[in-house]
Order: C-alpha cells, then sequence, then structure tokens
C-alpha cells in the first residue's frame, strides 16, 4: 500500500491536539495516546484518546477496502 500523510484532530475544552503520522505508524501512535492519558502536564483522557482511536481505525478500514478494491479489480491489459 501507498504510505501517505495521515492527520486528526481533536478539539477540547481545554486544548487542541494536531496528530500526524506516516500511514504504517498507527501502532505507534495508539501507543502515544496512552502516555498522554497518564501524563498529568496533558489535559489528555481516555474520551479523548477514544475519539482519536476511532479515527485512526476508520482511515485503517477504509484503506484497506480500497486496497481490497483495486486489487479484485480486472487488469485492463490483454
Amino acid at each position: 500500500m501507498k504510505k501517505h500523510i495521515c492527520e486528526h484532530v481533536l478539539e477540547n475544552r481545554f486544548s487542541k491536539f494536531v496528530f500526524k503520522y506516516d500511514s504504517g505508524l498507527e501502532q505507534e501512535v495508539m501507543s502515544s495516546l496512552l502516555d498522554m492519558i497518564f501524563d498529568e502536564n496533558v489535559n489528555f483522557d481516555w474520551s479523548d484518546a477514544i475519539i482519536i482511536s476511532f479515527g485512526i481505525i476508520d482511515d485503517l478500514i477504509k484503506e484497506r477496502a480500497a486496497f481490497r478494491y483495486l486489487s479484485n479489480r480486472p487488469s485492463s491489459q490483454p
């Protein structure tokens, strides 16, 4: 699959978080979300992490569906 830049933005009552990362690094981003939840200096909680996680998972599902669609199309070459 082709690599691209992913972006997810979350704005809560106190802060705005922008997550930009290369596709394929979703696991690292998810791990960072957990770190942020437990960091007392960051105003980021479980509900914020769930929202961002859902966006990441949704992107992965769409990317996989597009890949399957493109790989199942009949070839136009003889």
